[in-house]
């Protein structure tokens, strides 16, 4: 047995270690009575199905065959290779940090706009009227569905 893709070995790892802490931090939500789709459930929908795809991950990045020695690839870059993922993510934890003192719709309004503009098309009026419209409708979309059906407040 030998690793195959160190990156992602590295990161199902990481990904299994964070749904643990997901999950044993979930099981602090207070839950109220007997409501099948409380508070815990999109919690734990999400940690099991993201903790089922980082065994698929790690499984992946794994060969069971002996290794051949002939056959030696070049070093991995581990962590961000290019400026798009640099960016990608600096815009995340920003999004992150501003979360709870801007609110959940303009910090991702902002955040989904910005995000798109950078990483999508641009050039043409017609794109930005896209990514604006579809950023207000999902935005829109998930607010009601925790805000108004599962009744879970948002900052």
């Amino acid at each position: 047995m030998h690793i195959v893709n160190k990156r992602d070995f590295l990161a199902s790892i990481v990904l299994l270690l964070g749904m643990l802490g997901f999950y044993v931090e979930s099981t602090r939500i207070d839950t109220q009575g007997g409501v099948d789709l409380g508070p815990l459930f999109f919690p734990h929908l999400m940690v099991i199905v993201i903790a089922i795809l980082s065994v698929a991950l790690l499984f992946k990045s794994i060969s069971f065959s002996p290794a051949s020695e002939e056959k030696k690839a070049a070093p991995e870059k581990i962590f961000c290779t290019t400026k798009d993922q640099t960016v990608f993510i600096a815009l995340f934890f920003i999004y992150l940090i501003a979360l709870p003192y801007a609110g959940y719709i303009p910090a991702t309004l902002i955040y989904l706009i910005v995000n798109m503009i950078y990483l999508g098309q641009r050039g043409s009026t017609k794109w930005y009227i896209i990514y604006i419209c579809s950023t207000i409708g999902m935005t829109a979309f998930i607010y009601y569905i925790f805000a108004k059906v599962m009744l879970l407040f948002l900052p």
